[in-house]
């Protein structure tokens, strides 16, 4: 699985929050959609979900639309929300002032961070003596001078 890389760092340019957002289809979010949203502290995004469900209800039970095309709407909602989680939660992180790494591969969220951390932070003396930091475990899309660093041997 594919997960992309958020970091926070400090004034002192250190790094105090990592995060690891899995960059597809989000089961979670289309099954407990606003419970997610307020896991992961978005709460305005809760706020206008919960309005819509409400909305939902409202016009069920008014009667302006049968039962079949509420559902048809709820399930269509949740797709949207399933599918565009992983976007909203990445750009609810840049809001709070979190930089795009790279991304990386793992089994889970865990691991990724993981492979993240333990490449990403071996060698690290030798990447600041250059005045750049790469981590060679993931995908950085920040291009380099020397293509041939990428690789190594």
């Amino acid at each position: 699985k594919l997960f992309n890389i958020y970091i926070k760092k400090t004034e002192a340019d250190a790094i105090e929050d990592l995060a690891v957002v899995k960059s597809n289809f989000s089961y979670l979010a289309f099954l407990f959609n606003i419970l997610w949203f307020l896991q992961h502290k978005m709460w305005k995004e809760a706020f206008a979900l919960a309005l819509v469900d409400i909305l939902l209800i409202i016009i069920g039970q008014k009667g302006l639309f049968g039962s079949l095309d509420i559902l048809a709407l709820e399930l269509g909602l949740l797709l949207i929300v399933g599918l565009n989680a992983g976007y909203w939660y990445e750009q609810y992180l840049i809001k709070r002032n979190y930089q795009f790494v790279g991304n990386v591969f793992g089994k889970n969220k865990d691991e990724a961070k993981l492979r993240f951390n333990s490449n990403c932070f071996k060698g690290e003396d030798q990447d600041q003596a250059q005045g750049e930091k790469f981590c060679p475990s993931i995908i950085n899309l920040k291009q380099r001078k020397n293509p041939s660093q990428y690789f190594t041997t």
